[in-house]
């Protein structure tokens, strides 16, 4: 699944006035110009469209390639492939002029309305990761399953086109499905100051909601965690007013059943 980026997608709110959507129809992957998403490869996108204008490869191992003017309305063209099989992921259509009026004429009015979220616990970055539909969702795109085409607009325009070769984002969200109970506990040892300017950090590596806690006047402090991973664990130091005066120790820690662990700036 494609992640998509926070800053981004918020981006694409302003989804306008639309007409009432269609019921959802079975996801089909995407054809564009010939070529089927999740299936045709770059070779196959090389002989049907010509050399890109551009490429180059992400650390996720991802390929990108640019064309410009060759889908259903003019624009840049972005292409998504998997770098080691050459299987087409993703192709998008961005700085066109289409109207919503416009992608109705191409694609029909077989879309639905659709709102997603991050999945926070499967994301990278805390910026971007797999989406799930949610009404409350933070972006909504109008979608075509039965083509694998989605539209995030801007009022009447639209600002991409989405051939897919997999469902935007999940039904549900994977994270809330998988929370679990755990308790990560400890205290913290060889202070010499007032514990209670002591606040512990717990910042989950691949995003999702950081937490933070006090010390009480013993030095102990207490977390409940919703999901195993590896975590930052921070204790910052506070000026009598509030603000930060600093970080007196950080350590990465996996958390995969209920914790109990000791900071001891001595050896921090």
């Amino acid at each position: 699944m494609i992640e998509r980026s926070l800053i981004f997608s918020c981006a694409v709110l302003m989804i306008g006035t639309v007409p009432i959507a269609t019921a959802q129809s079975a996801f089909k992957p995407a054809t564009f110009n010939g070529l089927t998403m999740g299936r045709s490869t770059v070779s196959d996108a090389r002989k049907k469209l010509g050399e890109p204008e551009n490429t180059f490869t992400d650390r996720r191992e991802i390929d990108w390639l640019y064309y410009r003017d060759i889908g259903p309305a003019k624009g840049r063209i972005e292409m998504i492939a998997d770098h080691k099989t050459g299987v087409i992921k993703e192709v998008s259509l961005s700085r066109s002029t289409l109207t919503f009026a416009g992608a109705q004429t191409l694609f029909g009015r077989g879309y639905r309305l659709a709102k997603y979220d991050i999945d926070h616990c499967l994301a990278e970055t805390e910026e971007g990761g797999p989406l799930y539909e949610s009404p409350k969702g933070y972006v909504e795109y109008v979608v075509y399953d039965a083509q694998g085409i989605a539209l995030s607009l801007d009022g009447g325009r639209v600002n991409y086109v989405y051939f897919l070769s997999e469902p935007l984002g999940a039904k549900s969200s994977i994270c809330e499905a998988t929370k679990l109970n755990l308790v990560l506990s400890g205290r913290v040892l060889n202070y010499r100051g007032d514990y209670g300017r002591l606040r512990i950090q717990l910042d989950p590596e691949r995003g999702g909601p950081l937490q933070e806690v006090a010390v009480n006047s013993a030095g102990h402090f207490r977390f409940n965690v919703s999901h195993k991973g590896l975590y930052f664990l921070n204790t910052r130091i506070m000026k009598a007013q509030g603000e930060v005066m600093g970080i007196l120790s950080t350590r990465q820690i996996q958390i995969d059943r209920n914790t109990n662990i000791d900071i001891d700036l001595m050896k921090e």
